[in-house]
């Protein structure tokens, strides 16, 4: 079922980055998030089913949602959104987005030398670089001024703590 989503994306464009035409930032960041959560369960069916991921593969140059809650975006509005720091309603689907843009640069390293042996401590200096770069842009972007104590924010926490290991 998943390629069926994967090709329907396809057929109205999800996979590319948004045209001049989409003036609307509703329409912008409603389909920057449709298109990344195609990608989001096209790596997942993937994991699951143990082969690769088609939207990994294919040119998917769609940039992340904007950080900002549901209640920002207005349909028909002409003015752009601003983008918030901290925890909003697309943070931790975000978040989740950024590893799969990790996981593509990394796969694109591996795909780049292959010839693993005399590439390997460059490519593997490369995810590490990756990785930081992860981990420095979900501290800083959604956690750093989150209050530690909520169990909401502890959650988020954990999570970025786990990122950056599950992808080494």
């Amino acid at each position: 079922m998943t390629t069926v989503i994967l090709r329907l994306a396809r057929n109205i464009g999800l996979h590319r980055f948004e045209t001049a035409a989409l003036s609307d930032p509703f329409d912008v960041q409603m389909r920057r998030r449709l298109g990344w959560h195609v990608c989001f369960l096209d790596v997942r069916c993937s994991e699951d089913q143990g082969t690769d991921s088609e939207v990994l593969d294919m040119c998917f140059d769609t940039c992340l949602p904007l950080n900002v809650d549901d209640h920002d975006l207005i349909p028909g509005s002409q003015y752009a959104v601003e983008e918030r720091t901290g925890v909003t309603g697309i943070t931790f689907p975000n978040m989740q987005y950024e590893s799969i843009a990790v996981v593509r640069a990394m796969r694109k390293c591996m795909d780049g030398s292959r010839h693993w042996a005399t590439n390997n401590r460059q490519c593997k200096d490369q995810w590490v670089e990756v990785v930081r770069n992860l981990n420095r842009r979900l501290w800083t972007g959604y956690l750093s001024p989150c209050d530690p104590t909520t169990s909401a924010s502890q959650l988020f926490f954990g999570f970025a703590r786990i990122v950056p290991k599950v992808s080494l």
